[in-house]
């Protein structure tokens, strides 16, 4: 990745012959405590190991040029199938045989909660390498194909749009801004980063958090936070794409057994030397998007977050407190109707009452009349 590992002086400034050769040494030598065998350099950048047949990388890197072979410990793994995520920058690549191993995927919270720090992730690539600055970094395109690592912590989530080839995707991820202040070992993505892994270590084991592919810029080279899809927002599919590893063994005894993989889900299948976008010669990781882009990107995402709460808002709230005027209100006028009702039937009984007494009366008196007369 871009390794933009430094010594953190105060106002210290490299050139881009000047990284202290320590700091190679430190990115270019596995991180305390994550095995980083399972990112693998994949058609020029990088890819994640999510299954024992299965890697995960940007679909922006899955769609290049090349058959996609894995060259790992003297064995060479063929890639015999991509899966491109429907809308966003992720594609799932399968091998012919088991990789060497694999991480889980995080699936938890990216944000703090409350009081509690942001999260500290590891990230780990192929790319280039260049100059770093106290909030920026910038990339000399050499060193590419060496595995580095870097530090980082999860600044803010967000939707980004950007196009792929002549599509554009919308991805959900979160950002990781540039501060030599911020970690031990604070780095950028250089090119050839895209589709390697941010790696978080969830009590005591280092999960996925996402996929890197983007990085934002002020403009000229001069780059300053790095863009990953999140796997919390996309673990889901990620499970479902991949079918059991009993039934990938099938695949390698008959079309049977391929069949029994992909009937399972509805996906979109491209072989070795077929893409779904047009092939491009180099990575987005070579591109950027200005702050202005991502300022709008937050603005859109501010938009959204308060709509969706004001929906929970009445979903939540309001909804339950109308049931419970309009119930209310029907009591209300059961109460008054069964009233009116109870009231209507005095009145019935009480004419009732007057009609016989006053018949009663009628008759008396004429049967005295009579009385009188037959007298």
């Amino acid at each position: 990745m871009h390794k933009i590992v430094a010594l953190c002086f105060v106002g210290w400034v490299a050139s881009t012959s000047a990284i202290m050769v320590q700091d190679y040494a430190t990115a270019e030598t596995a991180p305390s405590g994550l095995d980083w065998s399972y990112v693998h350099y994949y058609k020029g950048s990088s890819a994640v190991a999510v299954d024992a047949y299965w890697t995960l990388t940007a679909a922006h890197v899955a769609d290049d040029a090349g058959t996609g072979a894995l060259s790992i410990d003297g064995t060479i793994y063929n890639q015999q199938e991509i899966v491109y995520h429907d809308v966003a920058d992720l594609a799932l690549v399968r091998y012919d045989k088991a990789l060497p191993g694999h991480y889980s995927l995080y699936t938890g919270a990216l944000l703090p909660q409350g009081n509690d720090p942001k999260l500290s992730v590891l990230m780990v690539g192929y790319g280039t390498i260049g100059s770093v600055f106290s909030t920026f970094w910038t990339d000399n395109g050499s060193g590419r194909g060496t595995q580095r690592w870097g530090s980082q912590e999860i600044d803010e989530t967000a939707i980004k749009r950007y196009k792929v080839g002549d599509h554009y995707t919308e991805n959900s991820g979160f950002w990781m801004d540039f501060d030599l202040g911020n970690t031990d070992h604070e780095a950028g993505t250089g090119s050839g980063d895209s589709g390697g892994g941010t790696f978080y270590n969830e009590d005591g084991t280092w999960k996925l958090a996402g996929i890197n592919t983007l990085r934002a810029g002020y403009g000229g080279g001069d780059y300053n936070s790095t863009f990953a899809v999140s796997m919390p927002d996309y673990s889901g599919w990620v499970l479902e794409t991949i079918p059991e590893s009993e039934t990938i063994s099938l695949i390698g005894l008959s079309t049977v057994g391929l069949f029994l993989a992909r009937t399972k889900r509805r996906r979109k299948l491209k072989l070795v030397g077929r893409s779904l976008f047009a092939i491009r010669r180099g990575n987005l990781c070579d591109t950027f998007c200005t702050l202005e882009e991502r300022k709008a990107d937050h603005r859109r995402l501010a938009v959204t977050n308060y709509l969706s709460g004001l929906e929970q808002a009445i979903t939540t709230t309001l909804l339950p407190f109308w049931s419970k005027v309009h119930f209310g209100y029907k009591e209300l006028d059961k109460m008054f109707w069964n009233h009116m009702q109870v009231a209507y039937e005095r009145r019935t009984i009480r004419k009732e009452l007057i009609k016989s007494a006053m018949k009663k009366r009628v008759i008396n008196g004429f049967d005295t009349f009579l009385a009188l007369i037959m007298k």
